[in-house]
């Protein structure tokens, strides 16, 4: 019951590895957020970068139409101020000379031209036009009205392109009438309302400037009007203006221009190739001019739609929604592969309890197998010595095989390296189950004795401790011993042996370093002499039980550490052993069951 228990949890914790978490919701909920308040803040800018150019350009049309009017208003007073230079009368000559210093072609683009219009009453007309046909003789005002006084065109220039106007009298319609009273009663320059221009062949809107002078200086509407001589006056087709005015090339912004509800001009029609049928802004403005209010539709067109839409936040969405879905995509794919590895770890904790049970296994049963040998072993061998007691009288007789002996003294030799095998079995058995030692020795002292025990003179151990105490207690005086004694036990002449021990600091290890002057190891069994029970040479000609090196390299791979082994044959063999000083010891493996 309790392992079906066990295994449900492990299955529900698989599952829920695989799962996305709701830290990681909310990690691909707050960057989404992110990217639509990024894209949000970057549309405002935009739209507010786009809005202030909007209205900039807007004012500068409303500037510019507001500059060039005072620009022709500065004009036309140019012209008041040359008649009244020329005593009140300029004659044609005069006034084509004046005309063409003003060079309208060039520094007056819009304008159709500049005239001048003479007041004068119903009953002295015959007499002006006798006065004017003596240049011109086929001169003649029209068209007839019922008005008691006449405003005819005198002069304009250039002549040619507006022949038709001369001789108009503008008291004959009332736009041009009202306003010509009016500045005529103000003293100021004044514009009429939305005319068609007798010599515009197009027939498209217009108005006249106004521009009065008197025959003396006049301080009310009333004296004005009773000394009231004329008005130099500028024709003007709305179009040509506007074109002369505002340059449609480098302009973003349509214009549609009314005057009490008639269209002067409008570039707001699907014909226009700028034209923009939802534009982004709009903005409509009054502008009060020499009388009129003129009313501004400005709308942005297609060339500002192409400007303003730079794709900036559209970008950011897209790359933060891409960012986000592959954020997505990477916990999903992490969340998979933390399922797997929860089941891979899983399947490595049961492998790994698996191992260890099978070691302790191997242990128990090596330490149990090792001590009851021992018992059958001694029977062995004090049974060989009794029955080599009993059979003394043989051996002293005359007719006594010597082999006999030999043989009891080989089987002594066999039991005694049968119980060192045994005994090295135990020891190497129980490596890593005694309690943690990490104690300070001092090598020299350790070397020192144990130069002594093997009755080694003085000399042949050479010392180059650097430090000379390290930490690592009991299993560090193990490897040292066993590395020492593997030295003098392999070589030909252990009495003339030469043996350099060095050890050196680094960081968080130190280096031992075993050299000999031994035969040397030959490649092929470099990697053999760590293994239990493996040695270089027959057995019965050496003490060796070939787990010496064996002992050492378990007892530096569970420090952490690692040896290894550099020899040329007949040129000795040198062992580095990388020891830690710093690590975690593993707690002791106490076995289940003792044994005596």
């Amino acid at each position: 019951m309790l392992s079906t228990d066990r295994g449900e949890l492990q299955r529900q914790a698989t599952a829920n590895a695989g799962r996305l978490h709701w830290v990681h919701w909310l990690v691909v909920a707050l960057s989404t957020g992110l990217t639509l308040v990024a894209w949000s803040v970057t549309n405002t800018h935009v739209q507010e970068r786009s809005a202030a150019r909007f209205d900039r350009e807007a004012s500068r049309v409303l500037e510019l139409v507001t500059e060039r009017m005072r620009v022709y208003e500065d004009a036309l007073w140019s012209g008041v101020s040359a008649i009244q230079a020329s005593g009140g009368r300029m004659r044609p000559d005069q006034w084509l000379a004046f005309a063409s210093s003003l060079r309208i072609e060039t520094r007056y683009p819009g304008i159709n031209g500049i005239g001048l219009i003479d007041c004068i009453s119903s009953s002295r007309l015959d007499g002006y036009l006798q006065e004017q046909r003596i240049e011109r003789p086929d001169f003649y005002v029209h068209p007839p009205h019922g008005e008691s006084e006449c405003f005819p065109i005198t002069y304009i220039e250039p002549a040619d392109a507006n022949a038709a106007a001369v001789g108009l009298d503008i008291a004959h319609e009332s736009n041009r009438y009202i306003a010509a009273k009016r500045a005529r009663s103000s003293g100021d320059a004044r514009i009429t309302g939305p005319i068609v221009l007798v010599q515009d062949a197009d027939r498209t809107p217009g108005f006249l400037f106004y521009a009065p002078f008197y025959e003396r200086g006049c301080n009310d509407p009333e004296e004005r009007r009773r000394a009231f001589s004329g008005m130099v006056y500028a024709p003007f087709v709305v179009k040509n203006l506007m074109l002369g005015t505002l340059d449609r090339e480098g302009r973003h912004v349509g214009v549609r221009m009314t005057d009490q509800g008639e269209i002067l001009y409008d570039e707001h029609d699907v014909s226009e190739a700028s034209y923009d049928v939802d534009p982004l802004f709009s903005r409509s403005e009054s502008l009060s001019l020499y009388g009129r209010e003129w009313l501004f539709d400005l709308r942005s067109d297609l060339s500002f739609r192409n400007d303003a839409s730079s794709g900036q936040p559209e970008m950011i969405l897209a790359g933060g929604l891409c960012i986000d879905g592959l954020l997505l995509a990477i916990l999903l794919l992490l969340s998979r592969s933390n399922r797997k590895a929860f089941e891979f770890t899983n399947q490595l904790r049961r492998k790994s309890e698996e191992l260890e049970r099978s070691n302790a296994d191997l242990e128990r049963f090596a330490y149990v197998t090792s001590h009851d040998l021992k018992t059958p072993l001694r029977g062995i061998g004090d049974l060989a010595e009794y029955i080599e007691e009993d059979l003394e009288p043989y051996f002293a007789s005359p007719g006594a095989d010597p082999s006999v002996r030999h043989n009891f003294e080989r089987m002594r030799t066999q039991v005694d390296r049968m119980n060192r095998m045994i005994a090295g079995i135990l020891h190497y058995s129980r490596i890593g189950g005694d309690e943690p030692d990490n104690a300070e020795i001092d090598v020299v002292d350790l070397l020192t004795e144990l130069a002594a025990d093997l009755q080694l003179s003085e000399g042949q151990v050479v010392m180059d401790c650097q430090p000379a105490r390290i930490r690592g207690g009991v299993p560090l005086e193990q490897v040292v011993t066993n590395l020492v004694c593997n030295a003098i036990r392999h070589h030909d002449d252990p009495s003339h042996a030469s043996i350099r021990f060095t050890v050196r600091s680094y960081a968080a290890e130190v280096q031992i370093t075993v050299a000999d002057d031994g035969p040397g190891i030959e490649e092929q069994y470099r990697d053999r002499i760590f293994e239990v029970f493996q040695t270089l040479r027959p057995k019965d000609e050496t003490e060796n039980t070939g787990i010496g090196l064996s002992i050492v390299k378990k007892i530096v791979d569970q420090r952490g550490g690692s040896i290894s082994v550099a020899s040329d044959e007949g040129c000795g063999a040198t062992f580095k052993v990388r020891w830690p000083l710093e690590v975690e010891l593993e707690q002791p493996r106490v076995l289940t069951k003792e044994y005596s």
